[in-house]
């Protein structure tokens, strides 16, 4: 680091060699690049986007598969969702991913993903109507071996917890179901969604911090240090095994907790 900047574009590539991601790997990305302060010759948000991007692309190549949420929570709101036109509303990142050429963007109304690579059409394509049931993209992704990086975010905040979550049928979230319309290439198609949701008992309230703290006492992933933040990777398929394991144990970890009655 100096005074200008606080790393380049080369050593963000190595950082994301030290966290062993390699050529022809899925990735499934969450990015808040502003913890790892300013790239060298970058001058604006899209600049600092389109290094990661091509990081990335240069890294994985053509048999790779880039992921990126696009969530827009739209059925949630009860609004309509425009698979090419709603934007997303997790951070400027994603946004600029979804507008990309050549990306693939799921039909979820609620917690979408687009992609870019070979499996990108094979994982988000024909999805089942649940945001993180069996073969949704969450369980595709750790079914093809992919991997969950971390850009300047700590793990609690990979929304691939939630799929554990459910698989586990942890007491403080339900099933609930979410309906509209979906847009694509300008026909609507109404459907239902459905979506592993809290309940509003205080003591229900996510809290991944505990759960994180397990993964990295037993190095289950990899953490690098780049500019001024910290960059984290680990495989979709070990995540889910040990969260699995750890919840069945202690179904309330993810949560504020303690333990209280709950109905759905």
């Amino acid at each position: 680091m100096n005074d200008k900047w606080d790393y380049t574009k080369e050593e963000f590539k190595k950082a994301l060699k030290d966290l062993g991601i390699k050529k022809g790997d899925i990735i499934f990305i969450h990015v808040a690049y502003a913890f790892l302060g300013k790239p060298e010759h970058c001058e604006n948000n899209e600049q600092i986007c389109q290094l990661i991007l091509d990081s990335f692309l240069e890294i994985l190549g053509e048999e790779g598969t880039l992921l990126v949420p696009t969530y827009t929570y739209s059925f949630c709101e009860k609004n309509d969702y425009d698979i090419k036109n709603s934007p997303s509303k997790i951070g400027p990142f994603t946004e600029f991913f979804r507008k990309q050429k050549n990306v693939v963007r799921s039909e979820d109304p609620i917690f979408s993903v687009a992609g870019i690579g070979s499996k990108s059409e094979e994982l988000l394509s024909n999805l089942p109507h649940t945001c993180f049931g069996k073969n949704s993209i969450y369980d595709r992704l750790k079914k093809n071996h992919g991997k969950i990086c971390m850009i300047g975010l700590q793990l609690q905040w990979a929304t691939f917890r939630h799929h554990i979550e459910e698989m586990v049928n942890i007491p403080s979230r339900f099933i609930k179901k979410f309906n509209g319309e979906i847009i694509q290439n300008n026909n609507k198609i109404f459907q239902e969604w459905e979506y592993y949701v809290r309940h509003l008992n205080e003591n229900c309230y996510p809290e991944g911090k505990k759960l994180e703290k397990l993964v990295r006492e037993q190095n289950l992933c990899k953490i690098t240090q780049i500019g001024r933040g910290e960059m984290l990777c680990i495989e979709s398929e070990k995540y889910f095994k040990f969260g699995f394991e750890q919840l069945k144990k202690d179904p309330w970890l993810t949560v504020k907790g303690p333990p209280v009655e709950t109905s759905d």
